[in-house]
């Protein structure tokens, strides 16, 4: 045989074998998959893949998704399983991803796009929806690896200019104005992240008191717990018209925005009436185990402060949200009766100008007293680090209508997902973002008080959320309730931060030595809640201060070159009607 004859043949054979090899492997493939069909991605992994969603579900798409919508979180609320669970948190990353494009025509294509992943939804083939989102949050993470290279630009200084322009035509003036000065970024490395745990301390899951209050509720020595009634499609509307357009997704990435556009097709669809089915699992604290960060869990972004820690800011699910937000409403009147006359945070009209009013008042009138003292007490990382079971104690007692939500919400540690496909966990205190968390705060803060400062007549004290005055023409009673408050930061984790409280006092009452790096403000001269209190000069000083602050930001609106906008803000900023 020919040389050449004989390597034509060599190299035919050898392409048959390969070729043979490859049926060979996509036969042993199918008939594998035919005996192990394809399986849910776990919840942490979708979790941690980036995705760039679009902000608004296109019109001639939003009755479809409404209708998928409602039919998935029916799912959810009648089966609660992990399953049903994770598909909810697929939905807005499978079907809303944004290809990234833009005009008209992207507005057409992206409508279609989203049209045809509702088909493959609905065949059940949620497996190439999931291919095709990877492939998505890949070409992100190249994205994002690229800009981290490239010096800021031009392009991206014009960006914080579109962004505020778009946020004031949405009616989020204030979130506009706050555009123009953006917080500086930070960078998740292990020293950051570090900081953001220590920023959630931890503290065991509150089985011991669960386990009590269940032996108690057989004793009948607690109140009962009420049922709760249904909630209504009615209130849930309410509960949109209140939602800010901007306000965004958990971990699921199910915004506000989204959510506001179902609700026209509610009708036909059926969407509020399901996610109302659903949020009475989480107001009943009967959400599955293994769904807890879905619907506890939360996105954390740090923001860094002026002395470059970062700032911990978590975004929950808008499902808890909403729940917490519709309890609120309806409890609102119990909560205050709860944490009394003296917290000005909580459902009292005007509360932050009554706060700093009774406490320049009661500086006037102490400041003629030589032994007289007023505290201005900071708390460390307040609504962090306050105790979860001291909370499920108290509530369980005062607003037991309450118990089931929280419970669920914390009767056991979630994650706090970052950015860079990380996480932390939430061990202590109250979810940041939770409508219910500042009044959850508050019931423990006015058991702190009641406790510490029992038989202590000639107090005065108030408080605005964390922020908290106390003040007495003696000293030694002000001594004695502040060492009462250290005492109770085991059993209800608010610690005091002596290096950011205030001891105004004349020179002749000056703070004992105990309290290692309190201030002693002997000019009775102070700030609070940002407003300055005083005498004349150190209002002005401090004003004059605002005054540069708002000189550069009114610089930074007439940069915008956007009439509309730039009259926007000037009037919202300023309080004009007209």
């Amino acid at each position: 045989m020919h040389k050449n004859c004989h390597d034509d043949l060599i190299a035919q054979q050898k392409a048959f074998r390969e070729r043979r090899s490859r049926l060979q492997t996509s036969t042993e493939q199918k008939q594998a998959e035919a005996i192990i069909p394809w399986q849910l991605p776990d919840i942490t992994e979708i979790i941690n893949k980036p995705a760039k969603i679009i902000g608004r579900v296109p019109k001639n798409v939003r009755s479809s998704l409404a209708s998928l919508a409602a039919w998935v979180l029916k799912e959810v609320a009648s089966k609660n399983d992990t399953a049903s669970w994770t598909k909810w948190l697929l939905l807005t990353r499978l079907l809303l991803w944004d290809p990234g494009r833009g005009g008209r025509k992207h507005v057409n294509s992206v409508a279609k796009s989203i049209l045809n992943r509702i088909k493959l939804w609905k065949e059940d083939n949620i497996q190439k929806l999931w291919f095709d989102f990877s492939e998505h949050s890949t070409e992100i993470i190249k994205a994002n690896e690229l800009k981290r290279t490239k010096p800021p630009s031009q392009a991206e200084a014009n960006a914080t200019h579109a962004k505020a322009i778009k946020l004031a035509a949405l009616g989020e003036l204030s979130k506009a104005f706050k555009a123009l000065s953006p917080s500086q970024g930070i960078i998740y490395d292990n020293n950051t992240i570090q900081q953001l745990q220590n920023k959630h301390p931890y503290e065991p899951p509150p089985s011991e008191i669960l386990q009590s209050i269940e032996t108690n509720d057989q004793t009948l020595r607690l109140p009962s717990i009420p049922p709760h009634d249904d909630i209504t499609v009615e209130e849930l509307i309410a509960y949109t018209k209140k939602l800010g357009r901007t306000s965004a997704g958990g971990v699921d990435l199910f915004t506000a925005q989204h959510l506001i556009d179902l609700v026209p097709f509610e009708f036909e669809s059926s969407t509020l009436s399901n996610w109302a089915k659903v949020l009475s699992l989480i107001v009943n604290g009967s959400v599955c185990e293994s769904a807890a960060p879905i619907a506890f869990g939360a996105r954390l972004i740090g923001i860094a402060k002026p002395d470059g820690s970062p700032r911990p800011i978590a975004i929950g699910s808008l499902l808890r949200r909403s729940a917490g937000a519709i309890l609120m409403k309806r409890h609102s009147n119990h909560i205050k009766h709860i944490v009394g006359p003296n917290q000005f945070g909580i459902n009292v009209s005007a509360g932050i100008e009554l706060f700093v009013h009774g406490f320049k008042a009661i500086l006037q009138y102490v400041k003629p007293f030589d032994d007289a003292v007023a505290v201005k007490v900071d708390f460390k990382n307040a609504f962090n680090a306050c105790k979860r079971s001291k909370l499920i104690e108290l509530v369980r007692k005062q607003i037991p209508a309450l118990f089931g939500y929280v419970k669920g919400c914390y009767s056991s540690h979630v994650p706090i997902f970052l950015p860079n496909q990380s996480s932390i966990q939430s061990c202590s205190g109250v979810h940041q973002g939770d409508p219910l968390s500042g009044a959850l705060f508050a019931i423990i803060l006015a058991d702190t008080l009641k406790t510490a400062l029992a038989g202590l007549e000639n107090i005065y004290h108030a408080a605005y959320h964390d922020d908290l005055t106390l003040a007495s023409t003696s000293s030694a009673s002000i001594i004695l309730a502040m060492t009462s408050l250290e005492a109770l930061k085991q059993s209800h984790g608010i610690e005091i931060n002596y290096s950011k409280t205030e001891w105004i006092s004349n020179l002749s009452a000056p703070p004992p030595n105990q309290f290692v790096g309190i201030t002693h403000n002997t000019t009775f001269d102070t700030t609070l809640v940002s407003i300055p209190v005083g005498r004349t000069a150190h209002i002005k000083d401090e004003m004059d201060i605002r005054q540069k602050e708002w000189d550069s930001q009114f610089d930074r609106i007439i940069a915008l070159r956007h009439a509309q906008t730039m009259l926007l803000l000037l009037r919202n900023s300023l309080q004009l009607a007209k």
